[in-house]
């Protein structure tokens, strides 16, 4: 569906330089192609034109703009110019002396139908994307936090900063519903280290990450609360304490923790003990959800 309206779209945006030319239109639509022909190259390329503004700041995507609109002028001059050569094929011999209300209609009406189908596109391929097999639509640099992530799970003993760093990059990746297509493996991973990862990236991702797929990272973080490792049962109740989700049953579930916790003894524990600071964690995120 995608490639078909891709290459639709392309054929009408190329098609329509060339009826200018064809109709010999006055030389000036060519800036107002231009601006049809970058808009559209954009929004087809949007998800990187998103990764460049989050990684380098606005004025690269300003300097972007700058060589993309000459590239644009280009190719918009030269489909142009393919029009008029069949133009003058076909008798044509002078050009519209100024723009006219069919010029702008022309440009514009380009431009509309570009964007539907760009919008289209891009549904398109993010529901292909989520039913997709995973290890053939993840990007180079999913596939690479998950190679490190199956190291990691490994290791017997961890460092934070190495869980830290993966779920630092999973929260920053640009496109949220890949990083969560590689996440979700991460939640039922056997090892605790890779699933601190995906509640430490879930959590660093915030309430944005969380509304992407609300009923299914409310589950996992109920769940976490219950998990064997202390440490999980820790991030996932920061997770219940920073995001607002389903508030009642995470708090049933801190309460949970909190009173598993208190009959075990931990309360006696030292306050490094790392089941005293999961019982604190608990205790403050349930706080936090009664304050919300």
């Amino acid at each position: 569906m995608a490639g078909a309206l891709r290459i639709v779209s392309g054929l009408v945006i190329v098609g329509a330089a060339i009826f200018a030319g064809v109709l010999y239109r006055s030389p000036w639509i060519v800036l107002l192609l231009t601006v049809s022909f970058t808009t559209l190259y954009v929004g087809g390329k949007l998800p990187q034109w998103r990764a460049l503004a989050r990684i380098e700041g606005p004025g690269a995507v300003l300097k972007g703009l700058m060589v993309t609109l000459p590239i644009q002028a280009v190719l918009a001059c030269v489909f142009y110019l393919v029009g008029v050569g069949v133009g003058a094929l076909l008798g044509q011999r002078a050009f519209a002396s100024h723009l006219e209300t069919f010029d702008v209609t022309l440009a514009g009406a380009l431009l509309a139908l570009g964007l539907i189908a760009t919008a289209g596109i891009h549904v398109s391929e993010a529901g292909a994307a989520r039913n997709a097999d995973p290890e053939v639509v993840l990007s180079a640099e999913i596939r690479a936090i998950m190679d490190e992530a199956a190291e990691l799970g490994e290791q017997v003993v961890a460092m934070p900063v190495q869980i830290f760093s993966l779920a630092r990059r999973l929260a920053d990746h640009p496109d949220r519903h890949e990083a969560l297509a590689a996440m979700d493996g991460f939640f039922d991973d056997d090892n605790a280290f890779v699933r601190r990862v995906a509640f430490t990236a879930l959590r660093f991702m915030g309430q944005g990450g969380r509304d992407l797929d609300p009923r299914a990272l409310d589950r996992r973080i109920i769940a976490g609360m219950g998990d064997a490792a202390v440490w999980v049962r820790y991030d996932a109740a920061w997770c219940a304490g920073d995001i607002k989700g389903d508030d009642a049953a995470f708090a049933a579930a801190l309460r949970e923790m909190i009173a598993t916790a208190q009959a075990a003894g931990v309360d006696q524990l030292d306050a490094n003990d790392a089941a005293h600071k999961a019982l604190l964690r608990a205790r403050a995120s349930l706080e936090a959800i009664r304050q919300r």
